[in-house]
Parts: C-alpha cells; sequence; structure tokens
C-alpha cells in the first residue's frame, strides 16, 4: 500500500468511499449532488433530472442538473486542486489510479449491477467487460 501524502487526494478517497456513488451503490433512489472542493455540494439552481434504468423505466436517481454558476465554481476548485495534484510525483499519482482499479475490481458485482440498471445493459455484459475495462483503464494510466 502507498502513503497518502496528498491532503486533498486523501480526502477525496475517504468521501469516495463513504458516500460516493462510485464506491457505493443502493436498490433505492438516490440524489446525485455534485462533488466541487471536496465536497458534496446542492446546486445552485436545486434542480436535477431522473435517471432512469431504461430496462424497467423506474427512476433509480435524481441527478444534479448543473447550471453555468456551478460549472464555474467546479472549475476553480479544480485549479486550486491542480497546484497540490502537481506537486504528487508520478510514481504517487500510478498509486492511485492503481488503488481505484483495485478498489472497483474488488467491487464488481456492485459495480456491474449498477451499470446494468444504469444502462439497461445485460448483467453479464457489464461484469465482463465494462467493469473491467474500467480497472484495465486506470491500470493503463498507471503503467500498469
Amino acid at each position: 500500500m502507498f502513503l497518502l501524502d496528498c491532503q486533498i487526494c486523501r480526502r477525496q478517497l475517504e468521501i469516495c468511499k463513504k458516500r460516493c456513488l462510485f464506491f457505493k451503490t443502493k436498490q433505492s433512489t438516490e440524489t446525485v449532488l455534485n462533488f466541487i472542493d471536496n465536497d458534496f455540494v446542492t446546486p445552485s439552481k436545486k434542480n436535477y433530472f431522473d435517471n432512469v434504468n431504461p430496462a424497467t423505466s423506474q427512476v433509480i436517481a435524481k441527478v444534479a442538473a448543473s447550471c453555468d454558476k456551478d460549472v464555474d465554481i467546479a472549475v476553480q476548485a479544480a485549479k486550486r486542486a491542480l497546484r497540490e495534484w502537481k506537486r504528487v510525483s508520478a510514481s504517487e499519482r500510478a498509486d492511485y489510479l492503481r488503488a481505484i482499479a483495485d478498489e472497483i475490481e474488488k467491487r464488481l458485482d456492485e459495480f456491474a449491477e449498477t451499470e446494468s440498471t444504469d444502462n439497461g445493459k445485460p448483467l453479464a455484459l457489464a461484469k465482463m467487460v465494462d467493469i473491467p475495462r474500467a480497472c484495465w483503464n486506470f491500470r493503463f494510466f498507471a503503467g500498469r
């Protein structure tokens, strides 16, 4: 395992593990907020759109419908975060990418179910292609 020296990265990884749909899936309807400046925030205009399972027409999530103001705030936060991220060594960045791939791989079944529900595709396809490909992509950009 690697050390998380970058404070932003360490906090973001912990937040994601606890709250983000990327690391936590549920069968019930969720409200997906914007993730800006290391926090989940309500969209400025408080508008949401339905994320519908195309196979069942069931609403599986309410997703933040961001406006220009939300995008501007997110871009400014990303620019600030980039200053710290630039100071993280390439090998440590690669460690982060590998850790993400490992976490996805551990939870393959959960992610495949979510992918299938979100896109209406066969579960087997998500398990055999989509989720393994996501792991592969992270590892590829980590330099394997």
